[in-house]
């Protein structure tokens, strides 16, 4: 369950899908990391907007990532005409982690082999 994002609860062993992607946005000057979660009840929930309640956002969602392991579906998000994993994007939230922070980001975006 999560927390550490919400106070609302959810249970992650009831996700269905994962969908991730990075987008970057010129207009809007903005990198949005998408860490999406879908459940049975078309309830969702993007990590990449929350805040972790205490440590930092991403360590946490790489612990959220742990569990959900190889059961659930994976999805990158696909918008028109957009990259879904935008260089520019991704060396703005790869700076975001302490250490090894594109290797990390990859792993979160299931754009690397696991």
């Amino acid at each position: 369950m999560f927390p550490p994002f919400y106070s609302q609860h959810y249970n992650i062993g009831d996700a269905t899908v994962l969908t991730t992607g990075c987008d970057h946005s010129a207009d809007l000057d903005k990198d949005e990391f998408i860490y999406e979660m879908a459940f049975p009840d078309g309830a969702t929930f993007n990590f990449g907007k929350a805040r972790a309640l205490e440590g930092a956002t991403l360590t946490a969602i790489e612990a959220v990532d742990v569990e959900l392991g190889s059961r659930i579906e994976y999805r990158q998000r696909l918008l028109q005409g957009r990259n879904p994993l935008d260089p520019l994007c991704l060396r703005h939230w790869g700076t975001q982690f302490d250490t090894d922070g594109g290797r990390r980001l990859a792993k979160l975006l299931h754009a690397t082999a696991r």
